[in-house]
């Protein structure tokens, strides 16, 4: 009876450092993302871009705009980049994974250039709602800011 103590531990301690290990491992790969992300858009690579959002993805952006599909916003990410977007960094804060869906919360900047050169600096917050794809990929499913 008392060697069963110790094999119950052993096993129940390998499942919680198992799960544990799986969300880290998740955690990850969606800071991957924005890593991925921030390096296309900051490379000016905006038709591809688009690849890391699902087919269906909205993406509400400060101006209140609703944007749907690829065609939408692919054009709003074309024109920030236009008027002189760049820099963009992503800083994931917490990362909450639910079966296929994760949510992120992220700090996110960027510098404005302006056409006569001048540079500012601007930050905000994020929201991502993440999915899981049938590959085991995750994708942009829902992205806000402000």
């Amino acid at each position: 009876m008392n060697i069963l103590k110790p094999i119950s531990a052993l096993l129940l301690t390998t499942v919680l450092i198992s799960g544990v290990s799986a969300d880290i491992n998740e955690s990850s790969a969606i800071t991957a993302i924005d890593s991925n992300w921030t390096k296309i858009f900051n490379a000016g690579q905006i038709s591809t871009l688009f690849d890391m959002y699902t087919h269906d993805a909205v993406v509400i952006p400060p101006s209140s705009e609703i944007l749907s599909y690829q065609a939408a916003i692919t054009s709003y990410w074309n024109e920030l980049r236009n008027i002189g977007m760049g820099e963009y960094r992503i800083d994931t804060i917490d990362v909450l994974i639910e079966g296929d869906i994760a949510y992120q919360l992220a700090l996110w900047e960027a510098t404005l250039t302006t056409a006569d050169g001048n540079t500012t600096l601007i930050d905000g917050t994020m929201t991502n709602v993440l999915q899981r794809q049938p590959d085991g990929h995750w994708k942009i499913r829902l992205q806000s800011w402000n």
